[in-house]
């Protein structure tokens, strides 16, 4: 199925969405960078490997995933495509990553 190419109006719209999210992801992680660090302090005392990669990837994995977003979207941008999904995901991944990181790190809640 070939999709149709974009109106000017419509990628005017894509850009505005997709840089919108894009900028709700990143202070989005820099609020939570510092909470993050916490973290390590709460599961300091006798952790598994397993809860260790939980702890790793609550602190690295929401701004691994933001920093490969914001280059996709700023790709995607720049080839002038459709930007807005990885915008939105720019904000849902870090999101997501925590609460992995969390269901590793805290297994018994």
């Amino acid at each position: 199925m070939a999709s149709t190419p974009l109106t000017s109006q419509q990628l005017n719209t894509d850009r505005l969405v997709a840089i919108v999210f894009m900028c709700l992801g990143i202070v989005l992680e820099c609020i939570w960078f510092v909470p993050s660090l916490m973290t390590v302090m709460v599961a300091a005392n006798g952790i598994t490997a397993v809860q260790q990669v939980g702890v790793f990837l609550i602190i690295f994995g929401p701004i691994v995933a933001v920093i490969a977003l914001v280059v996709t979207t700023s790709i995607l941008l720049a080839k002038k495509r459709r930007a807005m999904i990885a915008g939105i995901f720019t904000l849902a991944a870090p999101i997501l990553v925590v609460g992995l990181g969390v269901l590793l790190a805290f297994p018994k809640g």
